[in-house]
């Protein structure tokens, strides 16, 4: 008699089944060369032991008289467990054996595990009984540098399962379902609008229609259902996007568990995984999802709401005067606009500006009419007013925000008036400073320029009036507004300007808590 351990990725990160091989010699038995080895096995049967369950296999021509039916003793095969041969180093039939195009497949499939595992990349970690699993801040689509698909396997939980019919406005093709995964970490920011990987899916799914593939977003309704237990604020939910020719069973919402072989892309720069005809899922060990929640939990007590954000604060171009202020993630503020009271409230942000629209010359707008009586242009500074649009992202999501009024004055330490003015100098400098500040923001990094932020969610009332009905305002949208931020450094500005313009009280990086 031997013991053998065996696993598949249909037990996901459990250890493997315990499984016992009795045969009349030990000639007979499994000599397995290595860990890691594989075997194919017919006609074994289960039992239980210690409330634990086992497979049994007994070997040889009278294991037929052990088991009370004649031929029915069980018979294997061992293959190595790296390289492409075919052939198994060791058969228990010793005359012939099947071996048909699943099996060849599902050799191949069992290889390519562990040698996606180690072709995933530094960082990756190793969890229980020595298997290889990424976390969601560790994923890289371009792993292998473009020669083929990056793949991964992941311990998460499920937060969202949903299909085309669920959430229109998710915009999902026929036959497509979306998980959203969480595993208390970041997804690393890419830049915006890169596709990667998608050219170098499988046959069966390259054939789709590409508007299968889209950014993707918790819909504002669920966002609005979902409790607070099952929707962090913090870590990444990277959707995950499985096609009904692919499989036709997917955990459920709620279910912690092992994600095998999925196929890792980006989205116009969101990263995503795709389930493929060789991926498998199977339930995470019971102690999963406590050791999740424990890392979110310390995440939340160090106000850590960014972990791909500079470590170092001199690198955030942006202070805000409220230091107090804890950070929010992107998500609690959109989470904030569906489900509270519909009251203003500030926020404190760390994002990443994607984009500033308009251009430069088009942020000054008239906000008084102009005197026709002296045919000159406006002196007044009470005359324009800023306004431009910040686009904002964080791991949890986006938003827009306005930058207007008093605030973009003290943003930009530019009078709107003066922009307005043409081609003379004045303009030419105000729009020189502002071009000024703007670098600093606009400097080509992954994702954007992070930006420490004050956001002012407010509902603003409609064209005509106040909101009819209650004070929550029915369906109105929240909108946001950047308030008392101010640029903190530039790329030109000299040593006297920078500290001025920087507050005495700004805080060190280990205030931020960037560990």
């Amino acid at each position: 008699m031997c013991s053998l351990k065996l696993w598949d990725p249909t037990l996901g990160a459990l250890s493997g089944l315990d499984t016992l091989v009795f045969a009349p010699g030990s000639e007979a038995l499994p000599r397995v060369a290595k860990p890691n080895d594989i075997i194919r096995v017919h006609r074994g049967y289960t039992q239980t032991w210690g409330e634990k369950a086992q497979l049994v296999l007994k070997v040889g021509q009278n294991a037929a008289t052990q088991t009370g039916r004649q031929g029915m003793y069980a018979a294997f095969l061992l293959f190595a467990g790296k390289g492409s041969s075919e052939e198994p180093y060791q058969c228990s039939s010793p005359v012939s054996y099947t071996f048909t195009d699943d099996d060849r497949k599902m050799l191949k499939y069992l290889r390519s595990i562990r040698e996606d595992a180690h072709a995933a990349g530094a960082g990756a970690g190793e969890g229980a009984e020595g298997e290889f699993l990424q976390r969601i801040s560790e994923l890289d689509p371009d792993a292998r540098g473009g020669e083929a698909l990056a793949t991964t396997d992941i311990q998460c939980r499920v937060v969202a399962s949903f299909g085309p019919g669920d959430y229109p406005e998710a915009k999902l093709p026929a036959g497509c379902r979306l998980l959203h995964v969480w595993d208390g970490s970041d997804a690393a920011p890419l830049a915006g609008g890169v596709d990667l990987g998608l050219e170098r899916l499988p046959p069966e799914l390259a054939d789709r229609e590409l508007n299968g593939f889209s950014r993707q977003a918790l819909p504002l309704e669920f966002l609005k259902k979902a409790p607070e237990s099952d929707l962090h604020p913090l870590g990444s939910l990277v959707p995950v996007v499985a096609f009904a020719e692919v499989t036709s069973r997917l955990p459920s919402a709620g279910s912690v568990v092992v994600l095998r072989r999925v196929g890792v892309v980006s989205v116009r720069g969101q990263i995503q995984l795709v389930f493929l005809p060789s991926s498998r899922w199977g339930n995470a060990p019971n102690d999963a999802l406590p050791s999740l929640i424990a890392d979110f939990q310390q995440r939340r007590t160090r106000n850590f709401v960014a972990q791909h954000a500079p470590q170092d604060w001199r690198e955030i171009p942006t202070t805000v005067t409220a230091q107090q202020i804890s950070f929010s993630s992107l998500r609690h503020v959109l989470r904030s606009a569906v489900t509270g009271e519909r009251e203003s409230r500030t926020f404190r942000c760390l994002a990443r500006v994607v984009q500033v629209t308009p251009k430069v010359e088009d942020f000054c707008l008239p906000d008084a009419p102009m005197d026709s009586s002296a045919g000159r242009k406006r002196k007044s500074t009470s005359d324009y007013v800023f306004m431009l649009r910040f686009e904002l992202e964080d791991a949890t999501g986006s938003l827009f925000a306005l930058l207007t009024g008093d605030e973009g004055t003290r943003f930009f330490g530019v009078e709107p008036a003066n922009l307005a003015d043409g081609q003379d100098a004045r303009a030419t400098s105000a729009k020189a400073a502002i071009e000024n500040k703007l670098s600093t923001i606009r400097r080509p990094r992954k994702g954007g320029t992070w930006i420490d932020c004050l956001l002012l969610q407010y509902y603003p009332d409609p064209p005509g009036g106040r909101r009819k009905g209650s004070r929550s305002g029915g369906k109105q949208l929240a909108h946001h507004m950047i308030v008392k931020t101010r640029v903190a450094r530039s790329q030109h500005l000299g040593a006297g300007e920078l500290t001025q313009l920087r507050p005495a009280a700004a805080p060190t990086a280990e205030a931020l808590q960037f560990v």
